[in-house]
């Protein structure tokens, strides 16, 4: 197969590459204000850990269920009676490819959140906090958009 647009391709790799280092970087940021501005004021962190527990199990079945997720979103579907063009088929990988990883990216960064929601209400401590750090950032590079598997959508590798 012929590739037709390879500029344009190239472009839309770097466009979901260029959201996963947006969310990459939003998770330091959370690490930098909450070490920086919460937890420097040497306040004692609250004894209820309740609503840490809450947050860590929330955080958990959401990066399990990423896998589930993009599959329900990045499956290309064309009921029998349709023979859709080759070219459309490829671009609708690609969009679902970009949906399913931008709803990815954006369900890992939660447990950072979640991090700097507690930071901010209890005055969490450092542990507890960057628990949450690291499972969003494991998550982040667990489903990086890897060129290999945008390249396989259109049949090149």
């Amino acid at each position: 197969m012929t590739n037709q647009y390879p500029d344009a391709q190239k472009l839309e790799y770097r466009n979901i590459f260029l959201i996963w280092i947006a969310m990459v970087v939003s998770i330091v940021m959370y690490a930098a204000i909450t070490e920086f501005v919460i937890l420097s004021k040497n306040e004692p962190a609250s004894a209820d850990a309740t609503f840490y527990y809450i947050l860590l199990g929330l955080s958990i079945v959401e990066v399990l269920a990423i896998p589930f997720i993009k599959n329900y979103f990045g499956t290309v579907t064309w009921t029998p009676s349709e023979t859709p063009d080759p070219e459309e088929v490829i671009q609708v990988k690609r969009s679902k490819f970009n949906t399913s990883h931008t709803i990815a990216f954006a369900i890992a960064e939660s447990p950072a959140l979640y991090g700097l929601i507690l930071a901010f209400i209890h005055q969490a401590d450092r542990p507890r906090f960057y628990i949450f750090i690291a499972i969003s950032a494991i998550a982040m590079v667990m489903h990086f958009p890897s060129r290999t598997k945008w390249e396989s959508l259109d049949g090149m590798r």
